[in-house]
């Protein structure tokens, strides 16, 4: 696009002596100013990003928000630091040749204009590969290409367009939370303390004194006035800021009227002083503000208390195997992890720490972080990002630096992941939320107008009670604590989502399917018994134990455990290791090849029992691995009850149907049963009851059946190992507890109906508040302690009462 064309896009040139980004005032002397195609600028860096976004196109970034950009300094130097390696390594959540991940803090983000242009990076820059912004946390998610941007001039793009981030190699989180918190507490002290003394300088209008102050009387008018002047220029800017920024993008944001309710008694107020008619509301006013600012902090300490118990019990409990200096290994939770520990990944296992490779080699796939499956192969000393899944066989890592699980959390989150369907509650939310503003706006103009011809003393009360009472917060609050606490309450059972906006997923199923083996049963208390052509040697039980440990499958493991009995130890040399999914696994052992798995894996035509493995060494079939099922406890329950509850059943399994009797027996006859299902036919049979209608749950252990997870409405992925972690999934339930899955989803159900109930408790909150503000009954003080308290009310009620049927009806 020319530049002349690009300039009648924006339809606004430099006037009234501001500058042409960032809107700020031109220097006072002609030479210190700037000019580039007919617009003036404060200074270089506004005209470099003026000039930077009009290259690339992105005229849209000055349409959205007239006023948009920001002052940018010049001072690229400050970012020499980013070249240095270590501190490059120590930023980076993923680094390779061609791909790299960052997460900066942007402090500057503050509109819809800033998300739009900072999610456009990759038209300014072809190294950028894409950009997602965190609006709340002010935070920007961007994967780039070493080869083509490097992270220094990332960092220095970002401050060219008005975008500095903030970089500390420390996290500076609670620190900038206790920063607001401060901020807020002496927005409150100032508004106290104009409250209090101009209560005090009120008492003879309390007291119907005015008469005897004689000429005196206007003084004390004039005091309340200087009073009341930090209250509305300093105590009030957070909701003028607010409202401000949501007026520029066309929408009208709750603090719109809440600002025009100060705006009104200030200015009212001031008018009745100076005119000597009346004493103005400047004691209203300063109360206003004093218990809005109250509520907010209390708001924030409670939104703050429960996000920090949330984040503590909803997370998946994730277990690592550490190798300890006898060589032995021990499971611990990820959290109990050092630096200097050495850790033992499985095939398919995802690495949960930042760590480097201690063995010659390991093959990683990282589509978890980056979304592309495409192995990396990493030698002896290198270092792996973690949220890498290992493929192939076992490896030992030493840690390198322990990340928060909540890192590994947000990557389950990613977009790859997410299945759109939006929820009914959240369309009427989003329906009154856009009318909300408008509706209350258009009351109090109603009602002033009608008090001023009933009681014109009452008419600017009335006014600004409405303003102020009517509060969508409580709303907009009621789906994520409801459903948030939820996630909690069903953490502490073992049954972890991977958000709680999932929930309400839940609420609409009506078939479910579930896998057989690592699903419907158990590795523990398996009875296993080979039975061979040949018997085995003790050196061929150890390659055969040594391969099997490389697999996270249930029956790799049974056939691991039932060879470690036998005093068996794992010691052989594996030199090649692969596993086909829903097949078996091979490999080269001491010079031997080694297959276990199916009839069609192994190649032999022998008959052999349901739930076997079958063996053979340099391709000659020497016998199989009797598996004998053992069926989880609960499990006839688990289907009567899902029977009761209206649930279309099925079972697909991949094995054949040999313990197709005892299946139907189990399930009283309730489900389907279909054998011999292989990955993709799981697949299909998902589509295929999608495609007729149906909300489906598929319950399977995330290693056969990963696609079927992921398409299916809700992929639940069963676990017996905290040391298995199901990308694929939106939640894992440990399997001890799959036996709960009615009572789960009756909890779910009557969290869907606590919602609802939040939801009319704040639409009658909001009716019976406006009706008593709207007949003069409500003064805006008393409106001040209500709007804080409805949301309070709301957080608490869901809370308290998800908390409660979570002890009655899961926890026992």
């Amino acid at each position: 696009m020319q530049q002349n064309s690009f300039q009648e896009v924006l339809g606004k040139t430099s006037i009234d002596n501001k500058c042409r980004h960032c809107n700020d005032a031109l220097p006072e002397h002609q030479n210190d100013i700037i000019y580039f195609e007919n617009e003036a600028f404060c200074c270089a860096g506004c005209k470099t990003a003026f000039e930077i976004l009009s290259a690339s196109g992105l005229q849209d970034y000055y349409k959205i928000d007239p006023d948009p950009g920001l002052k940018v300094s010049e001072d690229n130097e400050i970012y020499d630091f980013l070249e240095n390696e270590e501190i490059q390594s120590s930023l980076l959540k993923y680094s390779s040749e061609d791909f790299n991940k960052i997460i900066f803090q942007v402090p500057a983000i503050h509109c819809s204009s800033c998300l739009w242009l900072l999610e456009n990076l990759y038209r300014l820059n072809e190294g950028v590969i894409r950009s997602v912004v965190d609006f709340g946390k002010k935070r920007v998610t961007i994967d780039y290409n070493p080869e083509l941007l490097s992270l220094k001039e990332l960092a220095v793009l970002l401050k060219k367009i008005g975008y500095p981030p903030h970089i500390s190699l420390e996290d500076e989180q609670a620190e900038q939370i206790d920063n607001e918190s401060r901020s807020l507490m002496i927005r409150i002290g100032v508004a106290g303390f104009a409250f209090g003394n101009i209560m005090l300088m009120s008492f003879p209008e309390y007291l119907g004194l005015d008469d005897d102050l004689g000429e005196f009387a206007p003084y004390f008018g004039l005091v309340n006035f200087l009073l009341a002047i930090p209250v509305f220029f300093y105590c009030s800017t957070v909701y003028f800021k607010s409202a401000w920024s949501g007026m520029q993008q066309k929408y009208l944001n709750i603090d719109v009227p809440v600002s025009i309710g100060i705006i009104t008694l200030f200015f009212y107020s001031s008018y009745e002083v100076f005119s000597e008619t009346g004493p103005g509301y400047f004691d209203s006013l300063a109360g206003l503000l004093f218990f809005l600012l109250t509520g907010r902090w209390f708001q924030n300490r409670t939104y703050r208390n429960l996000s920090f118990d949330r984040s503590f019990t909803s997370y998946f409990p994730l277990a690592i195997h550490r190798i300890k200096n006898d060589n032995s290994r021990e499971v611990i939770p990820v959290r109990d992890l050092a630096k200097g520990d050495v850790i033992q990944i499985r095939n398919t296992e995802v690495i949960p720490v930042d760590c480097i490779v201690k063995d010659d080699s390991a093959l990683i796939d990282y589509s978890f972080v980056t979304g592309e499956s495409r192995p990396v192969k990493k030698g002896k000393g290198e270092l792996i990002f973690a949220g890498g899944k290992l493929i192939g066989k076992s490896s030992s890592f030493e840690v390198k630096k322990v990340l928060s699980q909540s890192y590994l959390t947000s990557l389950w989150n990613n977009e790859i992941f997410n299945k759109s369907d939006e929820f009914v509650a959240d369309k009427i939310l989003n329906r009154v939320a856009k009318y909300f503003t408008w509706v209350i706006l258009f009351l109090a103009f109603s009602f002033a107008i009608g008090w001023y011809f009933i009681e014109p003393g009452k008419t600017v009360s009335v006014f600004t009670a409405i303003l102020i009472v009517a509060c969508p917060c409580a709303l907009s609050l009621t789906i994520p604590y409801t459903f948030g606490s939820a996630q909690s309450v069903l953490g502490n059972i073992g049954f972890y989502l991977r958000n709680s906006d999932l929930i309400e997923k839940l609420l609409k199923i009506d078939h479910i399917i579930f896998d057989k083996t690592g699903t419907l049963t158990t590795k523990d208390n398996s009875k296993v018994n080979f039975v061979g052509y040949k018997p085995l040697l003790r050196s061929q039980k150890a390659n055969i134990a040594t391969l099997c440990s490389q697999s996270v499958h249930p029956l790799s493991v049974a056939v691991s455990e039932y060879l470690l009995e036998s005093n068996t130890k794992l010691d052989a040399l594996i030199e090649e290791f692969t596993e086909v999914s829903g097949k078996g696994i091979s490999g080269r052992v001491n010079d031997e090849i080694y297959k276990l798995g199916s009839r069609e894996f192994i190649e032999t035509n022998k008959e052999v029992p349901s739930s076997s493995v079958c063996l053979s060494i340099n391709n000659e079939f020497i016998g199989y691995f009797e598996i004998k099922p053992e069926y989880r406890d609960g499990i006839d329950d688990l289907f009567d009850q899902l029977s009761k509850m209206k649930y279309d059943l099925s079972v697909l399994s991949g094995d054949n149907d040999n313990e197709k009797s005892n299946l139907a027996d189990l399930s009283g006859n309730k489900a389907e049963l279909h054998f011999n299902k292989k990955p993709d036919q799981k697949l299909e049979s998902v589509i295929d009851l999608k495609k007729s209608g149906k909300k489906v749950l598929m319950v399977g252990d995330g290693l056969n059946d990963a696609g079927a997870l992921k398409a299916a409405n809700f992929g639940l992925a069963v676990t017996d190992q905290t040391t298995s972690f199901t990308p694929a999934s939106d939640a894992i339930v440990i399997g001890k507890n799959l036996s709960k899955l009615p009572q789960i989803l009756r909890f779910a159900k009557s969290s869907g109906k606590v919602l609802w109930a939040g939801i009319t408790i704040s639409l009658l909150y909001n009716l019976v508040g406006l009706t008593f503000a709207a007949a003069g009954m409500l003064t805006p003080v008393f409106a001040a302690i209500l709007m804080p308290l409805s949301s309070i009310t709301i957080v608490a009620f869901s809370t308290l009462v998800i908390k409660f049927l979570g002890k009655k009806s899961l926890i026992k």
